[in-house]
Protein backbone atom coordinates (compact mmCIF):
# COMPACT_ATOMS: atom_id res chain seq x y z
CA UNK A 1 0.00 0.00 0.00
CA UNK A 2 1.29 3.39 -0.98
CA UNK A 3 1.85 5.96 1.80
CA UNK A 4 0.43 8.93 1.89
CA UNK A 5 2.05 12.20 3.84
CA UNK A 6 0.66 13.97 6.33
CA UNK A 7 0.99 17.10 4.72
CA UNK A 8 -0.49 16.26 1.65
CA UNK A 9 -3.75 15.20 3.55
CA UNK A 10 -4.38 18.83 5.32
CA UNK A 11 -5.03 21.67 3.85
CA UNK A 12 -3.27 23.12 1.30
CA UNK A 13 -2.82 26.99 0.48
CA UNK A 14 -5.34 26.60 -2.64
CA UNK A 15 -8.24 25.27 -0.39
CA UNK A 16 -7.77 27.51 2.16
CA UNK A 17 -7.58 31.18 -0.30
CA UNK A 18 -11.01 29.65 -1.31
CA UNK A 19 -12.11 29.69 1.90
CA UNK A 20 -10.81 32.98 2.95
CA UNK A 21 -10.32 34.86 -0.12
CA UNK A 22 -13.75 36.73 0.09
CA UNK A 23 -15.23 36.06 -3.52
CA UNK A 24 -18.55 34.80 -2.10
CA UNK A 25 -20.77 34.02 0.86
CA UNK A 26 -18.93 32.10 3.57
CA UNK A 27 -20.72 28.99 3.29
CA UNK A 28 -19.95 28.78 -0.49
CA UNK A 29 -16.39 29.55 0.16
CA UNK A 30 -16.08 26.50 2.42
CA UNK A 31 -17.93 24.29 0.12
CA UNK A 32 -15.62 25.12 -3.04
CA UNK A 33 -12.20 24.43 -0.17
CA UNK A 34 -13.55 21.32 0.72
CA UNK A 35 -14.75 19.94 -2.93
CA UNK A 36 -11.16 21.03 -4.03
CA UNK A 37 -9.60 18.89 -1.06
CA UNK A 38 -12.01 15.86 -1.03
CA UNK A 39 -11.39 15.36 -4.96
CA UNK A 40 -7.90 16.01 -4.20
CA UNK A 41 -7.64 13.45 -1.96
CA UNK A 42 -10.06 10.90 -4.35
CA UNK A 43 -6.66 10.08 -6.72
CA UNK A 44 -3.25 9.10 -5.81
CA UNK A 45 -1.14 8.47 -8.59
CA UNK A 46 2.24 6.92 -8.24
CA UNK A 47 4.28 8.98 -9.97
CA UNK A 48 4.33 13.09 -9.09
CA UNK A 49 3.89 14.09 -12.80
CA UNK A 50 0.20 12.83 -13.40
CA UNK A 51 -0.11 13.60 -9.35
CA UNK A 52 0.48 17.28 -10.17
CA UNK A 53 -1.80 17.42 -12.80
CA UNK A 54 -4.61 15.90 -11.07
CA UNK A 55 -4.00 18.54 -8.16
CA UNK A 56 -3.57 21.08 -10.03
CA UNK A 57 -7.45 20.54 -11.76
CA UNK A 58 -9.01 20.02 -8.44
CA UNK A 59 -7.49 22.86 -6.74
CA UNK A 60 -7.05 25.51 -9.56
CA UNK A 61 -8.44 25.02 -12.55
CA UNK A 62 -11.81 23.39 -11.62
CA UNK A 63 -12.35 26.02 -9.33
CA UNK A 64 -11.10 28.89 -11.64
CA UNK A 65 -13.63 27.38 -14.28
CA UNK A 66 -16.19 26.09 -12.54
CA UNK A 67 -16.49 30.09 -10.53
CA UNK A 68 -16.31 31.58 -14.29
CA UNK A 69 -18.89 29.60 -15.96
CA UNK A 70 -21.01 30.11 -12.85
CA UNK A 71 -20.47 34.35 -13.44
CA UNK A 72 -21.27 33.96 -17.25
CA UNK A 73 -24.51 32.09 -16.77
CA UNK A 74 -26.16 34.32 -14.30
CA UNK A 75 -24.50 37.67 -16.91
CA UNK A 76 -26.42 35.41 -19.82
CA UNK A 77 -29.47 35.08 -17.31
CA UNK A 78 -29.33 38.69 -16.33
CA UNK A 79 -29.04 39.76 -20.33
CA UNK A 80 -31.45 37.32 -21.74
CA UNK A 81 -29.41 35.39 -23.70
CA UNK A 82 -31.08 31.67 -24.26
CA UNK A 83 -28.20 30.05 -26.13
CA UNK A 84 -24.10 30.26 -25.35
CA UNK A 85 -22.11 28.99 -28.64
CA UNK A 86 -18.56 27.61 -26.59
CA UNK A 87 -15.54 28.93 -29.12
CA UNK A 88 -13.07 25.80 -30.05
CA UNK A 89 -11.08 24.63 -28.54
CA UNK A 90 -10.88 26.45 -25.04
CA UNK A 91 -14.51 26.26 -24.82
CA UNK A 92 -14.83 22.70 -24.67
CA UNK A 93 -14.20 22.00 -20.99
CA UNK A 94 -16.07 25.28 -19.94
CA UNK A 95 -19.28 23.47 -21.75
CA UNK A 96 -19.05 20.57 -19.99
CA UNK A 97 -18.95 22.45 -17.09
CA UNK A 98 -21.78 24.43 -17.61
CA UNK A 99 -24.06 21.41 -18.65
CA UNK A 100 -23.11 20.02 -15.14
CA UNK A 101 -24.23 23.67 -13.58
CA UNK A 102 -27.03 24.50 -15.59
CA UNK A 103 -29.99 21.84 -14.26
CA UNK A 104 -28.26 21.85 -11.16
CA UNK A 105 -28.68 25.73 -11.21
CA UNK A 106 -31.80 25.81 -13.09
CA UNK A 107 -30.49 28.04 -15.75
CA UNK A 108 -32.71 27.92 -18.81
CA UNK A 109 -29.95 28.17 -21.48
CA UNK A 110 -29.19 26.36 -24.20
CA UNK A 111 -25.27 25.41 -24.72
CA UNK A 112 -24.05 24.54 -28.06
CA UNK A 113 -19.98 24.14 -29.39
CA UNK A 114 -18.65 26.20 -32.35
CA UNK A 115 -16.13 24.56 -33.97
CA UNK A 116 -14.01 27.96 -34.95
CA UNK A 117 -10.73 29.79 -34.99
CA UNK A 118 -8.94 32.40 -34.94
CA UNK A 119 -7.71 31.06 -38.76
CA UNK A 120 -11.55 29.91 -39.93
CA UNK A 121 -13.52 33.12 -39.34
CA UNK A 122 -10.78 35.78 -39.30
CA UNK A 123 -9.91 35.38 -43.54
CA UNK A 124 -13.23 34.90 -43.85
CA UNK A 125 -14.76 37.75 -42.42
CA UNK A 126 -12.41 40.22 -44.64
CA UNK A 127 -14.45 42.68 -46.61
CA UNK A 128 -12.38 45.13 -47.76
CA UNK A 129 -9.19 44.51 -46.70
CA UNK A 130 -8.87 47.49 -43.20
CA UNK A 131 -6.61 47.96 -40.23
CA UNK A 132 -7.84 45.17 -38.22
CA UNK A 133 -7.46 42.80 -41.29
CA UNK A 134 -3.72 44.10 -41.59
CA UNK A 135 -2.88 43.74 -37.91
CA UNK A 136 -3.99 40.25 -37.48
CA UNK A 137 -2.14 39.54 -40.47
CA UNK A 138 1.06 40.54 -39.16
CA UNK A 139 0.45 40.31 -35.35
CA UNK A 140 2.82 40.21 -33.02
CA UNK A 141 5.11 42.96 -33.62
CA UNK A 142 7.34 41.37 -30.58
CA UNK A 143 7.31 38.09 -32.02
CA UNK A 144 9.12 36.05 -34.73
CA UNK A 145 7.07 36.93 -38.37
CA UNK A 146 8.31 35.72 -41.43
CA UNK A 147 6.93 37.18 -44.95
CA UNK A 148 6.68 33.22 -45.72
CA UNK A 149 3.91 32.67 -42.71
CA UNK A 150 1.86 35.60 -43.98
CA UNK A 151 1.56 34.62 -47.38
CA UNK A 152 0.76 31.00 -45.85
CA UNK A 153 -1.95 32.68 -43.85
CA UNK A 154 -3.02 34.50 -47.44
CA UNK A 155 -2.95 31.19 -48.57
CA UNK A 156 -1.31 33.24 -51.21
CA UNK A 157 2.58 31.40 -53.56
CA UNK A 158 5.34 33.87 -53.71
CA UNK A 159 5.30 33.55 -57.17
CA UNK A 160 2.41 35.13 -57.54
CA UNK A 161 3.61 38.16 -55.82
CA UNK A 162 6.61 38.19 -56.29
CA UNK A 163 6.55 42.05 -58.32
CA UNK A 164 4.94 42.90 -54.83
CA UNK A 165 7.73 41.46 -52.78
CA UNK A 166 10.30 42.75 -54.69
CA UNK A 167 9.28 45.75 -54.19
CA UNK A 168 9.04 46.03 -50.70
CA UNK A 169 12.73 44.40 -50.44
CA UNK A 170 12.59 40.78 -49.85
CA UNK A 171 14.26 38.75 -51.11
CA UNK A 172 14.22 35.63 -48.69
CA UNK A 173 10.25 35.09 -47.69
CA UNK A 174 11.86 32.21 -44.52
CA UNK A 175 13.92 35.47 -42.84
CA UNK A 176 12.41 36.54 -39.90
CA UNK A 177 11.19 40.36 -40.36
CA UNK A 178 12.74 43.38 -38.21
CA UNK A 179 9.91 45.90 -36.30
CA UNK A 180 10.85 47.84 -39.26
CA UNK A 181 10.13 45.95 -41.72
CA UNK A 182 6.90 44.80 -40.14
CA UNK A 183 5.63 48.46 -39.85
CA UNK A 184 6.99 49.12 -43.87
CA UNK A 185 5.05 45.59 -45.03
CA UNK A 186 1.73 46.88 -43.34
CA UNK A 187 1.34 48.21 -47.05
CA UNK A 188 1.71 45.01 -48.85
CA UNK A 189 -1.55 44.22 -48.23
CA UNK A 190 -3.17 47.27 -49.76
CA UNK A 191 -1.37 46.52 -53.65
CA UNK A 192 -3.78 46.19 -55.97
CA UNK A 193 -2.78 42.40 -56.89
CA UNK A 194 -2.33 41.40 -53.06
CA UNK A 195 -5.59 42.94 -52.22
CA UNK A 196 -7.89 41.25 -55.02
CA UNK A 197 -6.14 37.78 -54.55
CA UNK A 198 -6.89 38.45 -50.98
CA UNK A 199 -10.89 38.91 -51.46
CA UNK A 200 -10.88 36.33 -53.78
CA UNK A 201 -9.95 33.86 -51.14
CA UNK A 202 -11.87 35.67 -48.34
CA UNK A 203 -14.90 34.85 -50.51
CA UNK A 204 -14.36 31.40 -51.13
CA UNK A 205 -13.92 31.14 -47.66
CA UNK A 206 -17.17 32.88 -46.77
CA UNK A 207 -19.81 30.69 -48.73
CA UNK A 208 -18.67 27.67 -46.57
CA UNK A 209 -18.15 29.42 -43.41
CA UNK A 210 -21.39 31.05 -43.33
CA UNK A 211 -23.22 28.03 -44.16
CA UNK A 212 -21.53 26.48 -41.06
CA UNK A 213 -22.65 29.58 -38.84
CA UNK A 214 -26.25 29.38 -40.09
CA UNK A 215 -26.04 25.50 -40.04
CA UNK A 216 -25.47 25.90 -36.34
CA UNK A 217 -28.17 28.72 -35.76
CA UNK A 218 -26.35 31.95 -35.31
CA UNK A 219 -28.85 33.53 -37.90
CA UNK A 220 -31.99 31.68 -36.23
CA UNK A 221 -33.20 34.76 -33.89
CA UNK A 222 -32.53 33.23 -31.12
CA UNK A 223 -30.30 35.44 -28.65
CA UNK A 224 -27.04 34.15 -28.64
CA UNK A 225 -23.88 34.64 -26.67
CA UNK A 226 -20.25 33.63 -27.26
CA UNK A 227 -17.84 32.57 -24.80
CA UNK A 228 -14.05 31.87 -24.97
CA UNK A 229 -11.10 32.47 -22.44
CA UNK A 230 -10.69 36.30 -24.05
CA UNK A 231 -7.36 38.38 -24.61
CA UNK A 232 -8.24 40.43 -27.52
CA UNK A 233 -12.11 38.94 -28.67
CA UNK A 234 -10.68 38.84 -32.28
CA UNK A 235 -12.87 35.98 -32.99
CA UNK A 236 -15.66 37.25 -31.55
CA UNK A 237 -14.47 40.84 -33.92
CA UNK A 238 -14.45 38.66 -36.98
CA UNK A 239 -17.91 36.51 -36.63
CA UNK A 240 -19.33 39.92 -35.70
CA UNK A 241 -18.45 41.39 -38.97
CA UNK A 242 -18.85 38.18 -40.43
CA UNK A 243 -22.94 37.81 -39.52
CA UNK A 244 -23.28 41.32 -40.88
CA UNK A 245 -21.19 40.52 -44.41
CA UNK A 246 -24.29 37.83 -44.45
CA UNK A 247 -26.94 40.39 -43.38
CA UNK A 248 -27.14 37.75 -40.33
CA UNK A 249 -26.30 39.76 -37.69
CA UNK A 250 -28.07 40.63 -34.64
CA UNK A 251 -29.04 44.61 -34.14
CA UNK A 252 -28.60 44.56 -30.85
CA UNK A 253 -24.78 43.34 -31.34
CA UNK A 254 -22.54 40.08 -30.75
CA UNK A 255 -22.07 39.51 -27.05
CA UNK A 256 -18.92 37.97 -25.62
CA UNK A 257 -18.16 36.33 -22.00
CA UNK A 258 -14.44 36.08 -21.28
CA UNK A 259 -12.33 35.07 -18.58
CA UNK A 260 -10.11 38.14 -19.39
CA UNK A 261 -9.69 40.39 -21.89
CA UNK A 262 -6.60 43.30 -22.08
CA UNK A 263 -6.23 46.78 -24.01
CA UNK A 264 -5.90 44.94 -27.16
CA UNK A 265 -9.35 44.28 -27.27
CA UNK A 266 -11.39 44.87 -30.29
CA UNK A 267 -15.41 45.27 -30.86
CA UNK A 268 -17.35 45.54 -33.89
CA UNK A 269 -19.31 48.38 -34.14
CA UNK A 270 -22.19 47.64 -31.02
CA UNK A 271 -21.27 44.59 -29.60
CA UNK A 272 -20.34 43.99 -25.54
CA UNK A 273 -17.84 42.65 -24.31
CA UNK A 274 -17.79 41.02 -20.36
CA UNK A 275 -14.66 39.39 -18.16
CA UNK A 276 -14.38 37.88 -15.14
CA UNK A 277 -10.94 38.30 -14.46
CA UNK A 278 -9.70 41.50 -15.76
CA UNK A 279 -10.86 43.81 -18.55
CA UNK A 280 -9.30 46.78 -19.72
CA UNK A 281 -10.04 49.21 -16.87
CA UNK A 282 -8.77 47.10 -14.23
CA UNK A 283 -5.82 46.09 -16.20
CA UNK A 284 -3.34 47.69 -14.27
CA UNK A 285 -4.06 46.79 -11.08
CA UNK A 286 -4.59 43.06 -12.18
CA UNK A 287 -1.63 42.42 -14.18
CA UNK A 288 -0.55 39.84 -11.67
CA UNK A 289 -3.42 37.73 -13.28
CA UNK A 290 -2.51 38.61 -16.42
CA UNK A 291 -1.07 35.13 -18.02
CA UNK A 292 -2.14 33.51 -21.52
CA UNK A 293 -0.49 30.24 -21.75
CA UNK A 294 -1.55 28.42 -18.72
CA UNK A 295 -5.33 29.35 -19.13
CA UNK A 296 -4.80 27.70 -22.29
CA UNK A 297 -2.99 24.83 -21.36
CA UNK A 298 -5.57 24.28 -18.58
CA UNK A 299 -8.50 24.67 -21.61
CA UNK A 300 -6.17 22.11 -23.51
CA UNK A 301 -8.56 19.20 -25.28
CA UNK A 302 -7.43 16.41 -27.45
CA UNK A 303 -9.02 18.03 -31.02
CA UNK A 304 -7.20 19.69 -34.17
CA UNK A 305 -7.37 23.14 -35.27
CA UNK A 306 -10.09 23.87 -37.42
CA UNK A 307 -8.72 25.50 -40.59
CA UNK A 308 -11.59 25.99 -43.11
CA UNK A 309 -15.21 24.10 -43.28
CA UNK A 310 -16.40 21.44 -46.37
CA UNK A 311 -19.57 19.70 -47.29
CA UNK A 312 -20.16 16.54 -46.63
CA UNK A 313 -23.76 14.10 -47.12
CA UNK A 314 -25.61 17.75 -46.88
CA UNK A 315 -23.99 19.38 -44.29
CA UNK A 316 -21.08 21.74 -43.63
CA UNK A 317 -18.21 19.92 -41.29
CA UNK A 318 -14.97 21.66 -39.78
CA UNK A 319 -11.74 20.26 -41.51
CA UNK A 320 -9.66 20.00 -38.70
CA UNK A 321 -5.27 19.91 -38.31
CA UNK A 322 -3.91 16.47 -36.19
CA UNK A 323 -4.28 16.95 -32.73
CA UNK A 324 -0.94 16.92 -31.61
CA UNK A 325 -0.66 13.22 -29.54
CA UNK A 326 2.29 14.81 -26.82
CA UNK A 327 -1.16 16.71 -25.18
CA UNK A 328 -2.37 13.41 -24.54
CA UNK A 329 0.75 11.99 -23.29
CA UNK A 330 1.76 14.99 -21.07
CA UNK A 331 -1.67 14.05 -19.40
CA UNK A 332 -4.70 16.32 -20.93
CA UNK A 333 -6.83 13.43 -20.01
CA UNK A 334 -5.91 13.58 -16.12
CA UNK A 335 -6.73 17.46 -16.30
CA UNK A 336 -10.29 17.00 -17.91
CA UNK A 337 -11.69 14.29 -15.55
CA UNK A 338 -9.88 15.99 -12.43
CA UNK A 339 -11.81 19.40 -13.49
CA UNK A 340 -14.70 17.57 -14.30
CA UNK A 341 -14.59 15.41 -10.35
CA UNK A 342 -14.33 18.98 -8.86
CA UNK A 343 -17.64 20.78 -10.91
CA UNK A 344 -19.61 17.59 -9.94
CA UNK A 345 -18.80 17.40 -6.72
CA UNK A 346 -19.38 21.04 -6.05
CA UNK A 347 -23.03 20.79 -7.78
CA UNK A 348 -23.96 17.76 -5.54
CA UNK A 349 -23.23 19.05 -2.41
CA UNK A 350 -23.93 23.27 -2.86
CA UNK A 351 -27.43 24.30 -2.02
CA UNK A 352 -29.40 24.80 -5.27
CA UNK A 353 -30.26 28.82 -4.05
CA UNK A 354 -26.96 29.31 -4.13
CA UNK A 355 -26.62 28.92 -7.42
CA UNK A 356 -29.18 31.45 -8.80
CA UNK A 357 -28.67 33.95 -5.42
CA UNK A 358 -24.99 34.01 -5.18
CA UNK A 359 -22.44 36.07 -7.15
CA UNK A 360 -18.78 35.26 -7.21
CA UNK A 361 -16.37 37.56 -7.94
CA UNK A 362 -13.16 37.84 -9.67
CA UNK A 363 -11.14 37.67 -6.21
CA UNK A 364 -11.82 33.37 -6.63
CA UNK A 365 -9.01 34.51 -8.96
CA UNK A 366 -6.68 34.59 -6.13
CA UNK A 367 -5.57 30.49 -6.75
CA UNK A 368 -4.71 30.95 -10.11
CA UNK A 369 -2.35 34.15 -9.08
CA UNK A 370 -0.43 31.62 -6.44
CA UNK A 371 -0.27 29.32 -9.02
CA UNK A 372 0.60 31.53 -11.87
CA UNK A 373 3.48 33.91 -9.76
CA UNK A 374 4.05 30.90 -7.25
CA UNK A 375 4.80 27.87 -8.19
CA UNK A 376 6.46 25.15 -6.54
CA UNK A 377 8.64 23.23 -7.76
CA UNK A 378 7.03 20.11 -8.97
CA UNK A 379 4.27 22.57 -10.65
CA UNK A 380 6.79 24.77 -12.49
CA UNK A 381 8.51 21.37 -13.92
CA UNK A 382 5.06 19.68 -14.68
CA UNK A 383 3.26 22.15 -16.19
CA UNK A 384 6.18 24.37 -17.72
CA UNK A 385 7.71 21.28 -20.10
CA UNK A 386 4.41 21.30 -21.63
CA UNK A 387 4.56 22.19 -25.53
CA UNK A 388 2.63 25.08 -26.27
CA UNK A 389 1.75 27.48 -29.75
CA UNK A 390 0.53 30.87 -28.95
CA UNK A 391 0.79 31.45 -33.04
CA UNK A 392 -2.15 31.53 -35.37
CA UNK A 393 -0.89 28.35 -37.38
CA UNK A 394 0.12 26.97 -33.52
CA UNK A 395 3.97 26.08 -35.51
CA UNK A 396 6.17 27.75 -33.56
CA UNK A 397 5.64 25.34 -30.26
CA UNK A 398 7.68 25.12 -27.54
CA UNK A 399 7.67 24.53 -24.06
CA UNK A 400 6.00 26.75 -21.76
CA UNK A 401 8.55 27.35 -19.23
CA UNK A 402 11.80 26.06 -20.29
CA UNK A 403 14.68 26.33 -18.16
CA UNK A 404 17.34 29.35 -19.37
CA UNK A 405 20.65 30.32 -18.16
CA UNK A 406 20.48 34.03 -16.69
CA UNK A 407 21.22 35.66 -19.62
CA UNK A 408 18.32 34.29 -21.49
CA UNK A 409 15.84 36.17 -18.98
CA UNK A 410 15.21 39.31 -21.81
CA UNK A 411 14.17 36.47 -23.89
CA UNK A 412 11.65 34.88 -22.00
CA UNK A 413 10.27 38.76 -20.66
CA UNK A 414 9.47 39.14 -24.37
CA UNK A 415 8.06 36.32 -25.31
CA UNK A 416 4.89 34.18 -24.81
CA UNK A 417 6.03 31.93 -22.23
CA UNK A 418 5.06 31.22 -18.34
CA UNK A 419 8.09 33.74 -16.84
CA UNK A 420 7.58 32.38 -13.26
CA UNK A 421 7.52 28.83 -14.35
CA UNK A 422 10.36 29.06 -16.47
CA UNK A 423 12.37 30.95 -12.56
CA UNK A 424 11.54 28.46 -10.73
CA UNK A 425 12.71 25.75 -13.23
CA UNK A 426 16.02 27.47 -14.09
CA UNK A 427 16.77 27.78 -10.34
CA UNK A 428 16.93 31.72 -10.63
CA UNK A 429 18.25 33.78 -7.69
CA UNK A 430 17.28 35.55 -6.49
CA UNK A 431 13.53 33.80 -7.69
CA UNK A 432 11.94 36.46 -5.96
CA UNK A 433 13.03 39.55 -7.28
CA UNK A 434 12.18 38.50 -10.76
CA UNK A 435 9.12 37.40 -9.66
CA UNK A 436 7.85 40.25 -8.93
CA UNK A 437 10.19 42.46 -12.06
CA UNK A 438 8.01 40.69 -14.15
CA UNK A 439 4.73 42.37 -13.15
CA UNK A 440 5.99 44.95 -13.80
CA UNK A 441 7.98 43.95 -17.58
CA UNK A 442 4.43 42.64 -18.17
CA UNK A 443 2.88 45.54 -17.84
CA UNK A 444 5.11 47.27 -20.22
CA UNK A 445 4.56 44.64 -22.64
CA UNK A 446 1.01 45.09 -22.89
CA UNK A 447 1.03 49.05 -22.84
CA UNK A 448 3.85 48.59 -25.64
CA UNK A 449 1.72 46.68 -27.45
CA UNK A 450 -0.76 48.92 -27.52
CA UNK A 451 0.76 51.78 -28.34
CA UNK A 452 2.40 49.64 -31.31
CA UNK A 453 -0.96 48.77 -32.34
CA UNK A 454 -2.53 52.18 -32.01
CA UNK A 455 0.11 54.23 -34.47
CA UNK A 456 0.68 50.97 -36.62
CA UNK A 457 -2.75 49.72 -36.92
CA UNK A 458 -4.59 53.29 -36.38
CA UNK A 459 -8.70 52.71 -36.79
CA UNK A 460 -10.18 55.31 -39.27
CA UNK A 461 -13.61 54.03 -38.52
CA UNK A 462 -15.08 54.36 -34.76
CA UNK A 463 -18.35 53.74 -35.90
CA UNK A 464 -17.18 50.19 -36.59
CA UNK A 465 -14.85 49.23 -34.21
CA UNK A 466 -13.94 50.37 -30.57
CA UNK A 467 -10.27 50.10 -29.38
CA UNK A 468 -10.24 51.18 -25.93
Amino acid sequence: MQMISRAYLTHNRYEHALNSSPWAEPEVQSIFSGASRSTRLSQVYPDIHRQVIWDTGTNVIGPLFTTFVWWLLQQAKKDGIKRLYFMARDGFILKEIADILIPTGNFEIETRYLQVSRQSLLYASIKDVDTFDTRWLMWNPLTPLSVKTILQRLEIMPDMVSAELNKYGIQNIDKLLTLSQKWKFRSFFSEPKVKKLILQRAQERFVTTDAYLRQEGLTDGTSFALVDLGWAALSQYALSRLLEKSNGRPSTGVKGYYLGNTWLLWRYRNDTVKSFLFEPSNLISRIALVQYELPEIFAKVDQGRTVAYTQNNGKIVPILDAASPKFTTWGIDIQKNSVLAFTKEVATVLPKHFWQSVSPTSAAGKIFKLFSNWPSTAEAEVYGKFIHGADIEEKQSREVAPIVKFWDIPRIYSGYYWVQGCIVRSRIFPGSFFIAFFSFINFLRHWILLIIAQNAFPQKNHKESVHP
